[in-house]
């Protein structure tokens, strides 16, 4: 079995982050948009997602396979949250939790991306789902909402083209049946506890052992 791969911040952004960038740019001013109310630089602010979200819906992507707009979306979440860069990991870029050690957070933005965008997952909030789908699993590696303010603050003030996009969206009536399954398991075995524990001490009393 082979080692498990190393996972490490990186001290920079990908070097594609700047071809992402310049490309997004030119597409971006081809279309004029910048002068028709939007104001996006693709610099990592949350404008940024706003544009790939009118991508999904409106004009398309300029790089066909989504690589760079991954990228375009990891840098504006670096930006706006606790993530960070992590080195590549078998040659995929990456980005992962503020801290070192554990929890262990290791996101592949393009791989994920291009899940979302080729499933029938939703129609239009496949960035908002990307976001979504990142909280999640920084979630399941450990984290807790409280150590992860901004990002939660990013996934849970998203707006979204179906009711039905978000993961937590589809969560919340599963969790309320757990919830309510949970409760109604509680309540059996309390009643088990009182039952058994009344038969044991009318066995004691009937026996005569009882004090």
């Amino acid at each position: 079995m082979s080692a498990q791969a190393v996972v490490r911040h990186a001290q920079n952004p990908p070097a594609e982050l700047a071809e992402a960038v310049a490309l997004y740019r030119e597409f971006w001013d081809k279309l004029e948009l910048n002068s028709r109310g939007w104001d996006v630089r693709f610099d990592g602010a949350e404008a940024d997602l706003k544009a790939l979200g009118y991508c999904v819906y409106e004009v398309g992507f300029p790089d066909e396979d989504y690589r760079l707009a991954a990228l375009i979306w990891a840098q504006a979440i670096v930006h706006l949250t606790e993530m960070r860069w992590l080195e590549p990991i078998a040659g995929q870029h990456a980005i992962g939790g503020p801290t070192d050690g554990y929890p262990r957070l290791v996101f592949f933005p393009h791989a994920r991306l291009l899940e979302i965008a080729e499933g029938s997952y939703t129609q239009f909030d496949t960035f908002a789902l990307l976001t979504d789908s990142l909280l999640l699993q920084a979630l399941c590696a450990g984290y807790e909402g409280p150590e992860l303010p901004k990002l939660c603050a990013l996934s849970f003030g998203q707006d979204y083209s179906s009711l039905s996009s978000s993961p937590f969206h589809i969560l919340a009536p599963l969790t309320r049946w757990l919830s309510r399954g949970a409760a109604r398991v509680e309540k059996e075995q309390r009643e088990a506890y009182i039952r058994n524990r009344d038969e044991f001490l009318k066995q004691i009393e009937e026996s005569g052992e009882a004090p």
